[in-house]
């Protein structure tokens, strides 16, 4: 036996839409996949005809581009986002995360005779004593290159062994176009990263509150007998709304690059611009582009949280979600957002759940939920 429903509006079949428009752009689905009824039609507001003129992304000079959502992981633009591209100093993205997870903030380190690496330094000369936390600030927000040295020499014991960690973290997480060869991001061959890797490393590394402290700073200064103030080259921080992140970089093969992070109304999404000719500007509009365009859409939430019901042996079982998850769509989208519910067979097969809520986007798949019963007698 199955039912059917439709996510707030009750009606008692799947109605899909026929809209002509002259453009769409790509939501956290893919290009929706129009199809045609032979039964209605669903009319487009004017509000909604405005909302679908205005969500078109800027035009942008990158080479390559990517904007996350950090919550869901979910790609709202992308331009190029899989292709190999030298990295430059994102690089210390992954050098601050293995750092990390490998040394105490307190941990004393001894610059060795191996620190002087031009052109961005903070000035570390052998023999100088900094802790892993000092040494991070250092390296994420002026990028100094001999930080990243002082760093892999004491996590790595060497930086060809700090760098074969670095590679480890990169399969760990699934980062297919990534491979590194420094710890710093100066031109190498093979050294490579894509929009997309760097999307994914900057949402592992902002779950990490030391990580996510420091790339949020504008400045740091260490008191001593030597002096050491570190400045951002992250010229977002304080003049775009909710920036709180992440790091800049360039070389002659790289061009300029930065990845930049933004948190609105408890909302982080996260842009890449690799070899561009304005990386702030460009950044800034496209997060811009998604905090106006884009909502947030809780699944499994229907009226009294009952997506469906069916009667055996004369009990009624309601059907619920146990997990809500959040999907990233353009605003005009959400009211067109279409679920259908089925019985499944063999409830024990399929970990107790005892139905599925199927959630169409113009009758394209966007998910699928397990249904639980709550019996009423």
């Amino acid at each position: 036996m199955a039912s059917r429903g439709v996510a707030a509006h009750g009606q008692n079949t799947l109605i899909v839409l026929v809209i002509a428009l002259l453009a769409l752009v790509t939501s956290g689905f893919g290009p929706p996949t129009l199809i045609e009824s032979q039964t209605a039609f669903t009319p487009v507001p004017p509000s909604t005809l405005k909302l679908m003129n205005a969500d078109r992304p800027p035009r942008i000079s990158a080479k390559a581009a990517v904007i996350m959502d950090a919550g869901t992981g979910q790609v709202v633009f992308e331009k190029n986002s899989h292709q190999r591209r030298a990295m430059a100093s994102t690089t210390k993205i992954m050098t601050a995360l293995v750092t990390l997870e490998h040394a105490g903030l307190t941990d004393l380190v001894t610059a060795g005779p191996d620190v002087k690496v031009e052109p961005s330094i903070i000035g570390l000369d052998p023999g100088d004593k900094l802790t892993v936390e000092q040494l991070l600030y250092g390296l994420l927000l002026p990028s100094g290159n001999d930080a990243a040295i002082d760093l892999a020499d004491y996590v790595g014991g060497s930086v060809p062994k700090f760098v074969a960690m670095m590679n480890a973290k990169a399969a760990q997480l699934g980062l297919k176009d990534t491979h590194y060869v420094t710890p710093h991001g100066l031109d190498a061959d093979g050294h490579e990263t894509s929009a997309y890797d760097l999307a994914v490393l900057t949402r592992v590394a902002m779950q990490n509150p030391e990580f996510e402290k420091i790339v949020s700073s504008k400045q740091y200064q260490i008191d001593g007998p030597v002096r050491w103030v570190f400045k951002s080259l992250n010229q977002l921080l304080g003049t775009y709304p909710g920036a709180d992140g992440v790091k800049t970089g360039y070389t002659d093969n790289a061009g300029r690059c930065l990845v930049f992070s933004a948190t609105r109304d408890g909302h982080r999404a996260i842009a890449v611009v690799l070899d561009s000719a304005d990386i702030f500007g460009e950044a800034a509009a496209l997060l811009n582009y998604f905090f106006a365009n884009y909502g947030w859409e809780t699944l499994g939430q229907a009226e009294e949280g009952v997506l469906g019901s069916y009667s055996r042996d004369g009990i009624v079982h309601h059907l619920v979600a146990r997990m809500h998850p959040t999907v990233v769509l353009p605003r005009w989208q959400a009211s067109y957002l279409r679920w259908t519910f089925s019985i499944s067979e063999g409830a024990a097969a399929n970990g107790g759940a005892e139905g599925v809520a199927s959630y169409y986007l113009f009758g394209k798949k966007a998910a699928d939920l397990p249904l639980f019963s709550q019996v009423n007698y």
